[in-house]
């Protein structure tokens, strides 16, 4: 009887020692592997799509660069410095350098952007306008009208994250807006390639249209140019579809606006 009761004492306390030891193990185990999944780490090429563009582009301003990252991973959140220490856009023309971001005062040192799964980030860098190769001056000569490349990179150079085409406008011109293709970091593409998608042509295309409005609703008053303005409101008036292509033209030149108001009117006069 003895015998049995200390079978059963110890066999209980082997099986308590055992559990005990085994859900030990277990949680020292999950203490000591790291859990990788939804843990924010550096951003890499691999996990980043990029883009650039900017905004402004007229000489005598500021042009600021518009640098759009974004996360592409599906299971770690990324980090990334966005400052000038670590991030530079460099300006070129031709051969030429123009200036270099990293230079910039107004532009922080650091600045880290937190990207979440799938999420995307804008950063702004803005250069001044002036032409300072190798840094970047608040004085000194502004860049004149023409054309420029921006590439926008990383690790020294190494990790391009974006480039774009783009041409100063001469001073007092309409601010651009223009933005590029996202593409994998480090990917090359051809000069020019990404700059086209957002012109200024477009935005001029557009004023015309609205030059060509102004002139159907004759919005323009009659008195300021009786051969072209005033006139070509009554034939718009007088002649339906036909007459607001007459005005839409008289919008852009001048002299179909003349031509098609003087003929309009003659009609009216032999009318009266």
């Amino acid at each position: 009887m003895l015998l049995v009761i200390v079978v059963l004492v110890g066999g209980a306390i082997w099986l308590v020692t055992t559990v005990f030891g085994k859900v030990t193990e277990h949680q020292e185990s999950r203490a000591q592997t790291p859990q990788p999944l939804y843990e924010p780490v550096e951003c890499t090429a691999a996990m980043l799509e990029s883009s650039l563009g900017l905004k402004g582009g007229v000489v005598g301003a500021p042009t600021v660069f518009t640098l759009t990252l974004r996360n592409t991973s599906m299971d770690n959140p990324c980090f990334i410095d966005v400052g000038r220490a670590h991030v530079n856009v460099k300006i070129t023309s031709g051969s030429a350098d123009i200036a270099e971001t990293a230079g910039c005062a107004d532009v922080p040192e650091s600045k880290i952007l937190l990207l979440d799964r799938g999420m995307s980030a804008t950063t702004e860098i803005t250069w001044p306008g002036r032409v300072s190769p190798g840094t970047c001056a608040s004085t000194g000569s502004f860049a004149q009208a023409g054309g420029y490349r921006a590439e926008a990179s990383a690790q020294d150079g190494k990790l391009l994250l974006g480039d774009i085409t783009f041409e100063m406008k001469p001073v007092g011109s309409r601010s651009q807006q223009l933005g590029a293709a996202p593409r994998v970091p480090g990917e090359k593409v051809a000069s020019g390639e990404e700059a086209g998608g957002e012109s200024s042509t477009g935005e001029g295309t557009t004023g015309g249209a609205a030059g060509g409005e102004g002139a159907t609703e004759g919005e323009a008053p009659a008195g300021e140019d009786a051969a072209g303005n005033g006139t070509a409101g009554d034939g718009t008036a007088g002649e339906g579809a036909a007459g607001e292509g007459a005005a839409g033209e008289g919008a852009a030149n001048p002299e179909n606006s003349v031509g098609a108001g003087t003929e309009n009117g003659a009609e009216e006069a032999g009318n009266g």
